[in-house]
């Protein structure tokens, strides 16, 4: 499976009502080498906000002075997740800020998303936590082609982690940060998705009366029944790219079972294991079994390129918008490889199989 690095980024409860109880002024300064009379955004841009599809805001912007400063001033009533982008220069910054910081930014306008900043207990809190504690972990799966049990055992190692985090630092903001990290995990470990859970639920009141843990806890305790073992799966089409509508409804009558397999090609988990799925598709299709694997790139010459070299004989479709894609965004998609094993009547029968749990089913289930 390939783990995709998620710190969820909100939408943020900047207060433009200068009577709101809670809110705090709330300071951004910021030296910026080279932004001399550039135009600085302050946004809700994160790569949550661009991979859900949500929509991100301005909030402010100003011109840098020539001293290459920057502040904004504002009221702020609940910790978020702010960012800093610069007209014409390339990434963003974006960093943890609660009511009344005063945060302090040094940095330069080609590498923004290096910049040092100080101010925020719960930025520190969470980047710490991130450098010394999960990237050691990652460096045993980034850039390494490896199987999909060892993957499992590393990104398994890091869930654990989390939640040990969340329960240790359960009145801090940046453990809200990290449950929406672990809501990610309900369509994998079953045991890992209950110590998410308590770990959630370890957090203090005040935490998890905010809007945003209402969206994990939506995650964690209500989406996962929607789509367990027995449980029927709405039908659903697909724009693909180059082949048209692709009718899950026309596949399931002309089948009795089919695997539905979510991949990227820059997922190596998933390609390691298409020889593995070949095998099994060509030993069982005359017996009605189906694969129809939908991919989420958004290079298209990289997926046309993939199809082209690799003998996929099964249905592969994609709509090329990635994690936006309305299917993957309807499944609740959030790791690659993820799968579905379905009946004709859409019914579901095991979710997210190891390859030898498929091998056993389509052996021993009749079908």
């Amino acid at each position: 499976m390939m783990y995709k690095f998620i710190y969820c980024f909100f939408i943020c409860s900047i207060c433009n009502d200068a009577n709101c109880q809670t809110a705090k002024q709330t300071f951004i300064k910021a030296q910026i080498t080279n932004s001399y009379q550039k135009k600085v955004r302050l946004k809700n841009k994160s790569l949550f906000m661009l991979s859900a599809g949500l929509k991100v805001i301005e909030i402010d912007s100003c011109n840098a002075d020539l001293k290459n400063t920057i502040e904004f001033t504002f009221l702020l009533s609940e910790p978020t997740i702010l960012s800093l982008e610069i007209d014409g220069s390339k990434g963003w910054l974006s960093f943890v800020v609660s009511p009344g910081d005063t945060i302090n930014i040094d940095g330069h306008a080609d590498s923004l998303y290096r910049s040092q900043i100080a101010g925020s207990f719960q930025d520190s809190l969470l980047k710490t936590f991130s450098a010394q504690i999960i990237k050691p972990i990652m460096k045993n799966i980034i850039g390494n082609s490896i199987p999909a049990d060892t993957f499992k055992f590393y990104m398994n190692k890091v869930y654990l982690t989390q939640i040990d985090f969340v329960e240790r630092h359960s009145s801090d903001f940046a453990a809200l940060l990290i449950c929406s990290d672990l809501s990610v995990t309900q369509n994998l470990d079953s045991v890992i998705n209950e110590k998410a859970r308590h770990a959630f639920l370890s957090l203090s009141p005040q935490l998890r009366a905010m809007k945003i843990a209402k969206d994990i806890s939506y995650i964690f305790f209500d989406f996962p029944n929607k789509f367990a073992v027995c449980k029927k799966m709405d039908s659903f089409k697909i724009e693909d790219v180059d082949k048209g509508v692709f009718d899950l409804s026309y596949t399931l009558q002309n089948s009795k079972l089919v695997l539905i397999d979510f991949w990227a090609t820059w997922c190596a988990p998933c390609i390691a294991q298409f020889p593995v799925l070949q095998t099994i598709y060509s030993k069982h299709k005359k017996r009605g079994f189906e694969i129809v694997s939908i991919s989420a790139d958004v290079n298209m010459e990289a997926y046309r390129n993939f199809l082209k070299k690799n003998l996929i004989t099964w249905v592969s479709v994609t709509d090329g918008s990635g994690n936006n894609s309305p299917v993957i965004k309807q499944l609740n998609i959030s790791m690659f490889p993820s799968n579905f094993l379905i009946d004709s009547a859409g019914i579901i029968k095991g979710v997210n199989l190891s390859i030898p749990e498929i091998e056993a089913y389509l052996n021993h289930e009749p079908f």
